[in-house]
This record gives structure tokens, C-alpha cells and sequence, in this order.
């Protein structure tokens, strides 16, 4: 074997390490990434609306000055892409969602719904969370990861009720942050 193809299979060997560590640190940090995505978008502490369409309209005002010229587009978005598919995902949490033409990174809404809102989930529970994400199209892989760190970070009761009860987006983010870390720890394998 030549030297150069030595060298060539040691530089690829080591790219392919530095992916690999790249993406383990990345998906370890998506419930941070969430947490940020929250705080620099809005956060609704009662929704007002009584309809999905509404709530959907709600969150995009709230997202205000993120979406300069894009309200309107983004609102349609949201409500093309729930026809095709109801976004209540079940267990009183709803994510509308859609790609934006125009966007250049995700940006994140929550609202608060305490009666609760018939997003049509499969299980028949109103939403009381409603989570509005937004995308830039054509980011499937980033937005399936921020869809499943919101799951992680909602699927036990205990969260979904003290994000409903948190006082502000501090706490909220707490809850959030708390609730991914702790789903997140029991889903890995244990070491031997």
C-alpha cells in the first residue's frame, strides 16, 4: 500500500471519529437547544383561543418580530400541514408544525391551554401544552430531534403538570430541561 493511501485512510478514520463525536454531543444537547429555542422564541402563559386554528394564530402573533413578513405564511403552514394529519400527539400535548419558506433557523412557541384544546390526538385528551414549531425547509433531521426531545421532555404526567403549574418561562425552561435529562437518563443502557 502507498503512503498516501495510508495517510488518506487515517485522515477519513479520523473525520469519521470526529462525526461520530460531534453527533453524540449534539443529540445529548437538543434538550438545551430546545430550552434556547424557547427562550428566544415566546412563550404564552393562557391561551386565549378555543380552536386549534386560533391557538395556531395566537402562538404566530406571539413569535412577533421573529417572523417580520412571514406571520401570514407561517400561519398557513401550520394549518395546510394540520389538515394532512392532526398534531396532538396525545397525553394532553399538541406540536403544530411546519417548514417556512424564508426561515434560517427553528423557532419554538408555547402556549399554556389549563382547560385544555381538541388537537384530535389519538388518545382523546385536550392539549393543555401546545408547542408551535417552526422550520427552515428542508431541516427533516433537525426537526425530528427537537419533535422527540419535546416528547422526552413531556412524557411523564408529573411534567406535563408542573409545566401547566409553572409560575413563568424560568420555571418552565426548569421543568423542561429537568424532565429531558431524567428520560433521557433512563433510556440509556446500564453500564456493567
Amino acid at each position: 500500500m502507498t503512503p498516501w493511501l495510508l495517510v488518506a485512510g487515517l485522515v477519513i478514520s479520523v473525520l469519521v471519529a470526529a462525526i461520530a463525536v460531534w453527533a453524540v454531543r449534539r443529540s445529548d444537547d437538543v434538550e438545551e437547544d430546545v430550552v434556547a429555542l424557547l427562550r428566544r422564541g415566546a412563550f404564552v402563559n393562557e391561551l386565549h383561543a378555543e380552536t386549534p386554528a386560533g391557538v395556531i394564530a395566537e402562538l404566530v402573533r406571539a413569535l412577533g418580530s421573529l417572523l417580520t413578513g412571514r406571520k401570514r405564511t407561517a400561519r398557513a403552514a401550520v394549518l395546510e400541514r394540520e389538515l394532512l394529519a392532526s398534531t396532538g400527539v396525545g397525553d394532553e400535548v399538541a406540536i403544530p408544525h411546519a417548514a417556512v419558506p424564508g426561515l434560517t433557523r427553528p423557532l419554538l412557541a408555547l402556549g399554556r391551554a389549563p382547560g385544555g384544546l381538541d388537537f384530535g390526538a389519538g388518545d382523546g385528551r385536550p392539549a393543555r401544552l401546545v408547542f408551535l414549531l417552526l422550520m427552515p425547509p428542508r431541516t427533516h433531521d433537525e426537526e425530528v430531534r427537537i419533535l422527540a426531545s419535546i416528547a422526552r421532555a413531556t412524557i411523564e404526567q408529573e411534567a406535563r403538570d408542573e409545566l401547566v403549574a409553572a409560575r413563568d418561562l424560568e420555571e418552565v425552561t426548569r421543568v423542561l430541561a429537568r424532565s429531558a435529562r431524567k428520560t433521557r437518563a433512563s433510556m440509556r443502557p446500564a453500564r456493567r
